[in-house]
């Protein structure tokens, strides 16, 4: 397996990010989220998450059907995965479960507690594994290496 590193996993949360961050502001302007939650989200006046709390449970939503449903599929991935040509798989090259998307993702807050250490691991790591790919025995690849070989 050809793994995908670091900067590209990176560049793909970027991505993911926005889809996210615009899927969710979309959401709240077709439900008529009160003005001011969205620039509130992004410039940090206050904390909207308690403010607002029909705004937080779509971004959670949105996040958990995004991130953990996503891998579970045949896109293998989120949209910035599959943009950037990398998807999730199993030991066997398999797509992931979705008991395995889960556990992957819970795993990712814990890579993210200590000053992001279980993301930085994947620079290091000579199969460019991260903590949470560690936990949830999944691999990140490079699909159009794989499917050359």
């Amino acid at each position: 397996m050809n793994y995908g590193g670091f900067w590209i996993r990176f560049l793909a949360t970027i991505i993911d990010s926005a889809v996210v961050m615009v899927a969710t502001a979309l959401i709240g302007v077709v439900l008529k989220v009160p003005k001011g939650v969205i620039s509130e989200m992004i410039f940090g006046d206050e904390l909207y998450l308690s403010t607002y709390p029909l705004y937080s449970w779509i971004l959670i939503i949105v996040g958990i059907l995004y991130f953990v449903g996503l891998p579970a599929t045949t896109w293998r991935g989120t949209v910035g995965k599959k943009v950037l040509g990398i998807e999730i798989v199993d030991a066997n090259g398999d797509t992931i479960s979705i008991f395995r998307s889960i556990i992957r993702n819970i795993a990712r807050i814990f890579s993210g507690l200590l000053l992001c250490l279980g993301y930085i691991i994947a620079a290091f790591h000579p199969q460019k594994r991260a903590l949470h790919d560690l936990v949830a025995n999944t691999y990140v690849v490079n699909v159009k290496r794989v499917n050359e070989s």
